[in-house]
């Protein structure tokens, strides 16, 4: 013991240890942290996702693949398209003289509405012929109401599917040119058999879950449109025909293609994510489109938090189920997709994955509420039709169809108002408002000055107006 009562010096911590020991809480600290934000959000996820499966919706392609129906292989129509594929691939390549209707440049612009130029004729019955054997085989949709494509969407949802749509396009039209040709030859019973064929050919898409499926049976039903006003605009069909239609149509209608497709693209946005987070797929791959190994994470601890991921599967997986919710009801499937687009730039910089992945859809839901308005116009225009066969007369409203030819007026999808009829010169427009939703009294004709015409719906014509126009207008830059 020191006598004057001095104490031992206090040892020191070297300032580099100091250092360092406040470097390892600090990682303790944000490692504890970021564990104990990613099992929260997991829970969350968890919690949410289950309580989507209670309610039977699927979140991944194996889950909506469950649900799917069962196809015979011999009521598959998708099974015509694939052996045909190639063959129907190969139609427009190498060109096609320009004065072949439907197909050809500007033979594609005339419609029996707006009058067939005589100099379209032959050249489109010869391409018609090129193609009898194709025809003949598309034939064998008579007996496929339905189909299924083998299609690996746990793999590629993206583009398993691509390599069968311009076949189908293709063939659509390939149908329709021989129906229109139908027309124009007197075949009316043959183009009512094309039309049939047409309606089997889109209902191969019904129930493929992704959204390009959707938006090209849109198509598909689109031309479908055209060919049966073509039909009205020419002559008259019969009682049967007519009752025949309405049942293609009706059908066609009743179907929930829409929700297939909103399932696949949300299961395809949790399966993105999956990926984002496991490290085998990086952000900018998946924004790009390209999928290499120069573009993806070749270690898992590079890619994305996992909370972060949970969190943005979760705020995904609510706006998508905005659509899946509203997928019956047009009006609110509309305003759901307008919903996601006033919500996204609310995000905060932690949803970057939703603000990246998940597209606009508002246009593509209106597109399909408009088909949808367009399939109502043309079932109650066959109606208005029969009620013409019967008393010798169009009908002067839609209320005299009314309870002998319909239940109740059809409903216009785009504002939850009974379908419009407007009485003109050339006889009878019924029709829904359209995409821009304002009645324009029932302006449903092309014009150079629109993209698509500002009304949706179908031109029904007297019996003593409709006849086949044939111009003898030249070619385009004919000297």
């Amino acid at each position: 013991m020191n006598r004057t009562g001095s104490t031992q010096p206090t040892r020191r911590w070297p300032r580099w240890l100091k250092a360092l020991l406040g470097i390892g809480v600090v990682i303790l600290l944000v490692v504890g942290t970021v564990f104990l934000l990613g099992v929260a959000a997991t829970t969350r996820w968890r919690v949410f996702a289950a309580g989507l499966r209670e309610q039977g919706q699927p979140l991944t392609f194996a889950e909506i693949e469950a649900l799917r129906a069962t196809v015979p292989e011999d009521r598959n129509g998708a099974r015509v398209i694939e052996r045909l594929s190639a063959r129907l691939e190969e139609i427009k390549k190498g060109g096609v003289e320009p004065a072949v209707l439907v197909f050809g440049w500007e033979g594609g612009d005339y419609t029996i509405l707006t009058g067939i130029p005589r100099y379209t004729l032959e050249p489109s019955r010869a391409f018609r012929d090129r193609h009898a054997d194709l025809l003949d085989e598309l034939a064998a949709l008579r007996d496929t109401p339905t189909g299924r494509f083998d299609v690996d969407y746990e793999t590629d949802p993206t583009q398993s599917l691509l390599p069968n749509l311009t076949p189908l396009r293709n063939a659509s039209r390939l149908l329709y040119l021989d129906g229109l040709l139908g027309m124009i030859d007197g075949d009316v019973a043959g183009s009512v058999n094309d039309i049939a064929l047409q309606f089997n050919l889109a209902n191969t898409l019904y129930d493929e879950p992704v959204l390009i499926s959707q938006l090209v049976q849109m198509a598909l039903e689109a031309l479908i449109v055209q060919e049966i006003e073509s039909i009205l605009r020419v002559g008259e069909i019969d009682e049967a025909q007519l009752h025949f239609l309405e049942g293609l149509v009706s059908s066609q209608l009743a179907s929930e293609t829409m929700k297939w497709a909103l399932w696949g693209e949300r299961a395809f946005f949790l399966k993105t994510c999956e990926g984002i987070g496991q490290g085998r797929l990086s952000l900018s791959s998946v924004t790009s489109g390209v999928n290499d190994p120069a573009t993806t994470f070749p270690f898992p601890m590079l890619g994305f938090p996992w909370w972060l991921v949970r969190n943005n599967q979760l705020r995904g997986a609510e706006m998508y189920g905005w659509l899946v919710d509203a997928a019956d009801d047009p009006r609110s499937l509309i305003d759901a997709a307008r919903r996601i687009e006033v919500e996204m730039p609310r995000l905060g910089p932690t949803q970057i994955l939703v603000k990246t992945m998940m597209p606009t859809l508002t246009f593509a839901m209106q597109l399909h509420v408009r088909i949808g308005a367009h399939l109502e116009c043309v079932r109650t225009s066959l109606v208005a039709e029969r009620f013409r066969l019967i008393t010798g007369r169009l009908p002067n409203s839609l209320a005299e169809l009314v309870p002998d030819y319909l239940e109740a007026v059809p409903t216009d999808p785009f504002d939850g108002q009974p379908l419009r009829m407007a009485v003109k010169e050339s006889g009878i427009v019924i029709y829904s408002i359209g995409m821009d939703e304002i009645d324009n009294g029932g302006i449903v004709a092309r014009n150079k000055d629109w993209k698509r015409p500002p009304d949706t719906g179908f031109r029904l014509l007297p019996l003593d107006q409709r006849g086949l126009r044939i111009t003898d207008q030249p070619p385009p830059n004919n000297d």
